[in-house]
C-alpha cells in the first residue's frame, strides 16, 4: 500500500475504519463527535477477563495505536467476536451527554456572535440582517436549553447510583 499510515495518511485510514465500525455494529454514519454518545456497544462475553465494554472510539484509539507500531489491524466483526465481543445495536435512542450539548450551544453562540458582528460592521443593521441575527441567537437558546436537559439528566441518572 502506497498511502503512508503516517500523519494525514494516517488519519484517512482511521476515519475509513470507524465509518466502517459504525456501519458493522449497526450504527449510522456521523462524525467522531458522536462515536462516544453509545449509538452502539460492543460488549465482552462474561468469561473474558477484560474491560466488560468499549465504545467505538475506544476501538478507533486501539487502532491508532496498534498502526503507530507498525501493526495493521482491521477490526471486523469477525475478528470482535473471535476476541471474545459481542456486537449489540441499543434499542433506545441515545440522548447526546451534557459535553456534547455543551459544545453544540458554543458553537451556536459563536455563529450568532459572529453573526452580529458581521453584520454590525458597516454601523448599519438591516432588517434581512436583524431577522438572520435574531434566528441565529434562538438557535443558541434551543441549544442552551438542550444542554441543560441533558445535564440534569445526567445528573438524575447519576443520584440513582452507588
Amino acid at each position: 500500500m502506497s498511502n503512508s499510515r503516517t500523519g494525514y495518511g494516517r488519519k484517512v485510514w482511521i476515519c475509513r475504519q470507524t465509518r466502517e465500525l459504525i456501519k458493522a455494529f449497526g450504527g449510522q454514519e456521523c462524525t467522531a463527535a458522536y462515536l462516544d454518545l453509545g449509538l452502539t456497544t460492543v460488549k465482552k462475553w462474561p468469561d473474558v477477563n477484560e474491560a466488560g465494554n468499549i465504545t467505538l472510539m475506544s476501538l478507533v484509539k486501539l487502532e491508532e495505536e496498534l498502526v503507530s507500531i507498525g501493526s495493521d489491524p482491521v477490526f471486523t466483526l469477525e475478528h470482535l467476536r473471535a476476541l471474545g465481543y459481542v456486537a449489540t445495536k441499543l434499542d433506545a435512542p441515545t440522548s447526546k451527554v451534557p459535553a456534547a450539548c455543551a459544545l453544540d450551544m458554543v458553537r451556536a453562540a459563536c455563529d450568532a456572535i459572529k453573526a452580529a458582528t458581521e453584520a454590525a460592521a458597516d454601523w448599519e443593521i438591516t432588517p434581512a440582517e436583524h431577522n438572520r441575527i435574531v434566528g441565529m441567537f434562538e438557535v443558541a437558546q434551543r441549544e442552551y436549553a438542550k444542554y441543560l436537559s441533558a445535564y440534569k439528566a445526567s445528573i438524575s441518572d447519576g443520584a440513582g447510583e452507588g
